[in-house]
C-alpha cells in the first residue's frame, strides 16, 4: 500500500502516523509515496490526478493507495447564544479526517469513511497540556481508528466462499470479498446482504455472512446463515464451517463462564 500525503493542515503528520501504525501492526507492506513520482510526490495529494497515481502504482505492483483530507483541525466556534448566556460551551479541539482506500487494479473505492477525535476534557488537577501535545494526541487517535478500520480482520472460521461466475449476485459477493480483504467488514456485510436479497439461495453470500457474524460472536445468527448456505448447496466446506462455528461458540461461552462465574 502507498499512503499519500493527506491534504490540509496536519495532513502530512496524519499520513506519517498512519504509515507508522500500519508498519507496526504488519497489516500491510507500506511503500514510500515518493516511489510513485520521485520528482514531485506532493502533487499526488490532488484528487484530480488519482488516475495518474493508480497507473504509477500498478506499474510498481502496489495493490492499494490511501488518500485523505483533513476536514477540520481547529476548536469549534462558540455559539453566540451560549456567549450571551455567559456559558463557556465546548471549545475543545477536534480533528476530523476523511480517508479513501482505492484498489489500484480496478480503480474501485474499497473503503471511504471519516474518523474523528476530540481533545480530552482537561483535568483541573493536572498540568496544562500544550498545543503540540494536544495535536499529537488527536493525530494518534484518528490514525489508530483509521488503521483499525482498514486492517484486514482474520476470518473467524475459514476462507471466504466465492461464487461461480454464473451465480446471480456474483458481483455483490465479489465486492464483499474485496471489502473484507481490505478490512472493511461493514461494507462487506452490506454487499453480501445485497447478494442474498437478489438471490436468497446464494450460498457463498450466506456462508460469508455466517463468518462475519461468528467474528462478532453473534453465534445464533452465524449458525442460521451457515445452515441456510448448506441447504442452498451442500458442501463439505460449509459443513466444516458450521462445526467450527459451534465449536467457537462453546469455547466462547466457556471463557465467559470462567470470567463471570
Amino acid at each position: 500500500m502507498a499512503i499519500l500525503p493527506f491534504e490540509g493542515e496536519l495532513g502530512d503528520r496524519v499520513a506519517e502516523e498512519v504509515a507508522s501504525q500500519f508498519t507496526s501492526t504488519g497489516a500491510y507492506s507500506i511503500v514510500e509515496p515518493g516511489i510513485l513520482s520521485p520528482a514531485d510526490a506532493s502533487t499526488y495529494t490532488a484528487s484530480d490526478r488519482l488516475d495518474e497515481v493508480l497507473a504509477a502504482a500498478r506499474q510498481r505492483d502496489i495493490d492499494a493507495v490511501l488518500t485523505g483530507e483533513i476536514i477540520e483541525s481547529t476548536a469549534p466556534k462558540r455559539s453566540s447564544l451560549l456567549h450571551r448566556a455567559g456559558l463557556k460551551g465546548d471549545d475543545r479541539r477536534t480533528l476530523i479526517v476523511e480517508y479513501c482506500l482505492v484498489d489500484t487494479r480496478t480503480g474501485e473505492t474499497l473503503s471511504k469513511n471519516t474518523v474523528r477525535s476530540l481533545e480530552p476534557v482537561a483535568d483541573s488537577s493536572a498540568d496544562a497540556t500544550s498545543s503540540a501535545e494536544v495535536e499529537d494526541s488527536l493525530i494518534a487517535q484518528c490514525s489508530h481508528e483509521m488503521v483499525s478500520r482498514l486492517s484486514p480482520k482474520r476470518c473467524a472460521v475459514q476462507a471466504l466462499a466465492k461464487c461461480m461466475w454464473s451465480d446471480r449476485g456474483v458481483i455483490s459477493v465479489n465486492k464483499g470479498n474485496r471489502c473484507a480483504a481490505s478490512g472493511n467488514w461493514s461494507d462487506a456485510v452490506d454487499s453480501w446482504k445485497a447478494a442474498v436479497e437478489a438471490n436468497p439461495h446464494n450460498d457463498a453470500a450466506l456462508f460469508n455472512l455466517a463468518l462475519a457474524a461468528a467474528s462478532q460472536h453473534e453465534y445464533d445468527k452465524a449458525e442460521q446463515y451457515a445452515m441456510r448456505a448448506l441447504r442452498a448447496r451442500h458442501s463439505d466446506d460449509y459443513e466444516r464451517g458450521l462445526e467450527n462455528i459451534r465449536k467457537q461458540r462453546a469455547e466462547f461461552e466457556e471463557r465467559r463462564t470462567v470470567s463471570h462465574p
